[in-house]
């Protein structure tokens, strides 16, 4: 705990606008490739296949985007660089593989989003869901 306590616990407010900027990201990818399909004609003029196909590209983006970025650096996505926070074990040990997909897995949907978002607001705690399962803690060194 004395790592937690040296860096502390980063506030919801940094936790929020660091997930907004990885959704933006990833939505960006979901725009464009929405209109290249629907520029190029690729899905036959099906306006509802193309939105699906994008909003799937876009979901799939955002997964192997912050997944990779959470694996291969200090436990950082691109909102949670920016916002200089990141996320880790109590004792400050970073997350594996299997937990940094999983992460952005159960990051990229909105529902369970709003889940943790709501679980954080009623118990009073700057811990998702998401941290007590995987036993992790969102830290901000710069604190």
């Amino acid at each position: 705990m004395s790592y937690i306590n040296a860096m502390g616990i980063a506030r919801y407010e940094k936790r929020v606008i660091a997930w907004i900027l990885d959704k933006i990201l990833s939505w960006a990818f979901g725009i464009a490739i929405l209109v290249i399909l629907l520029h190029f004609g690729a899905m036959d003029r099906s306006i509802f296949l193309c939105f699906l196909v994008s909003i799937l590209l876009s979901y799939g983006c955002y997964i192997v985007v912050n997944g990779a970025s959470l694996h291969l650096t200090q436990s950082h996505s691109f909102g949670m660089w920016i916002m200089r926070i990141k996320m880790v074990h109590p004792d400050g040990g970073r997350l594996s593989f299997y937990e940094c997909y999983l992460k952005s897995i159960m990051g990229g949907l909105l529902p369970f989003a709003m889940v943790n978002a709501a679980f954080m607001l009623t118990n009073h705690t700057e811990r998702s869901a998401f941290d007590r399962l995987s036993e992790t803690v969102m830290v901000d060194p710069h604190r």
